[in-house]
């Protein structure tokens, strides 16, 4: 047999990997052109409050500041959007400010940006901003969060963002009124970090016609129609996104953020080079985390072990705004629970919820890792309920 020049089993020869073996990767972290200014970005330490900044005079006269940027000072920008919203299902966005303005809703919400000429520098003036806070009641978990009395993220809506289903729930109904045995598990997908070896970053320039943003992502394109097109209000072709080398975090480098439209407004503001780079504390506070759900999952069985049914009731933290794909990840997970088995009938309430949090997003596989742990974990407690061996009621169950 004539070998196939592109078969299974072929060898193939990479064409990426010298570069990163010898060193000579080039991330973020490496473009810093001549004249390069440094900005850090002002969060804050409450999981809500509202504040005040009284006083930039200090944080201005340090020397090497250029720049002070505050929610006034860019109140033309839009929002951060959030287009992985569900057909069919009505989900009121709340405004999601580039920078906070009178109020943060979680411990991270930026409400200053800052640029000077060395990063010490840039730093010394975040820390000689003053801002008079005046904490507000807060609340951390779904569960609480859905609790009467729990305090409320926005004032004009409640902690509950939304609430849909997935599957037939009349057919599941059925199937565990006729079920010989039933079985019922409780799931904590917890919260996540990505915590990636080479951190966010952002090099904005601005030619006085363009923008060019150098950042790591998992596509230019979505980081450059948003931030020039929505929150810039700018024509896309105005604005250039290069992605370099990225170290790690693929996911979470998938959206937009802030950093990237402070970045560019301050390149233009000051017709310099400005780079953002995050450090550890910046990325637990200012990135969006993963996961943060809590499942409650039932089976239905025959007296055989056969699955008969399955209701899911799915609750996700959103965290204090919806962030770009946020609102997707639970329900496109939903789909996914019945995993490899021949399940009869499914359901599932999926409900998502404000908390004074960092927003989440999808971390990596967006909701699909959450809905494989949910249901082996079921099927697990479904065998030892039986008395049967994990592999014989998976045999048993799966799809042939």
């Amino acid at each position: 047999m004539a070998m196939m020049k592109f078969g299974f089993g072929q060898p193939l020869t990479r064409k990426e990997d010298d570069a990163l073996l010898r060193g000579a990767g080039r991330y973020v972290g490496d473009v810093t052109p001549a004249g390069t200014l440094h900005a850090v970005v002002l969060r804050s330490p409450h999981a809500h409050a509202n504040f005040r900044i009284t006083d930039l005079a200090a944080a201005k006269a340090i020397k090497g500041v250029r720049l002070v940027l505050t929610g006034d000072d860019i109140a033309d920008l839009g929002p951060m959007p959030t287009p992985g919203v569900l057909e069919g299902v009505a989900i009121d966005v709340p405004f999601y400010p580039v920078l906070a303005r009178g109020v943060v809703r979680h411990v991270g919400d930026a409400v200053a940006f800052v640029v000077a000429d060395t990063l010490d520098q840039v730093k010394d003036a975040a820390d000689a901003i003053v801002i008079d806070w005046q904490p507000l009641p807060h609340v951390i978990g779904a569960i609480e969060a859905l609790k009467k009395g729990a305090p409320q993220v926005w004032p004009d809506r409640p902690n509950l963002s939304f609430e849909t289903s997935d599957g037939d729930e009349a057919a599941t109904k059925a199937a565990f009124a006729r079920a010989a045995r039933t079985v019922k598990t409780t799931i904590v997908n917890q919260r996540l970090v990505t915590n990636y070896m080479d951190t966010r970053g952002v090099v904005a320039e601005y030619d006085g016609e363009r923008y060019t943003l150098t950042l790591g992502s998992q596509g230019s394109h979505i980081i450059r129609d948003i931030i020039c097109g929505e929150v810039l209000k700018k024509p896309l072709d105005k604005m250039r996104v290069i992605t370099p080398d990225v170290g790690g975090g693929f996911g979470t480098k998938l959206f937009p953020y802030r950093e990237y439209a402070l970045a560019a407004v301050a390149a233009r503001k000051l017709r310099k080079t400005v780079k953002w780079a995050a450090d550890r504390a910046d990325h637990f506070v200012g990135d969006a985390q993963g996961r943060d759900n809590v499942t409650t999952a039932r089976m239905a069985l025959a007296e055989d072990g056969r699955f008969l049914g399955m209701d899911v009731d799915l609750m996700g933290n959103m965290g204090a705004y919806l962030s770009t794909f946020g609102p997707y990840i639970p329900h496109g997970g939903a789909g996914m629970l019945p995993g490899l088995y021949d399940i009869q009938a499914f359901h599932c309430r999926v409900r998502t919820v404000f908390t004074n949090t960092v927003p989440v997003d999808a971390y990596r596989g967006a909701g699909r890792p959450e809905a494989a742990y949910v249901v082996e974990r079921l099927v697990d407690a479904a065998a030892r309920k039986l008395g049967m061996a994990p592999d014989a009621i998976r045999r048993k169950n799966f799809i042939p």
